[in-house]
């Protein structure tokens, strides 16, 4: 299997294309919202740039290759194991969250500051939830 090689969801392009009018209204506002900005318009362009290099990279293919990427996608295993990371994280972003709540109340802390930590905090979970649940399964 081709890391990179699947093909984007509209979904995926739809949110990226609405993340980049969010960084574009957080620009010019108070000091605490340009991390929000710099989410928004970085994380937008990035992920379109990555996106579009899957696609290039799935348009690539030859048509058997094509098949076994789209059924490897759809494959019972591979769902149960995005299904499993996907609750992992969805666990740990909720502690995450209870913990930022706690700390919130005894230190200042902004709030936008906070979003991007919980944010890679549930990226990074999943991305570590689906590698190791790949591993056992």
């Amino acid at each position: 299997m081709k890391i990179g090689c699947r093909k984007p969801s509209k979904f995926e392009w739809i949110f990226c294309l609405l993340l980049i009018p969010v960084g574009i209204y957080f620009t010019d506002l108070r000091h605490y919202s340009q991390t929000l900005s710099s989410i928004g318009l970085g994380g937008g362009v990035g992920a379109l740039i990555g996106l579009s290099w899957s696609r290039y990279r799935y348009h690539r293919l030859s048509p058997e290759e094509k098949r076994e990427q789209d059924r490897m996608e759809r494959d019972e295993r591979n769902r149960a194991i995005q299904e499993k990371a996907a609750t992992f994280s969805w666990r740990v972003l909720l502690f995450a969250l209870l913990g930022a709540a706690v700390l919130c109340m005894e230190i200042q802390i902004s709030s936008a500051s906070l979003c991007f930590a919980l944010i890679v905090l549930g990226v990074g979970a999943n991305l570590g939830a689906m590698a190791w649940f790949r591993h056992r399964m």
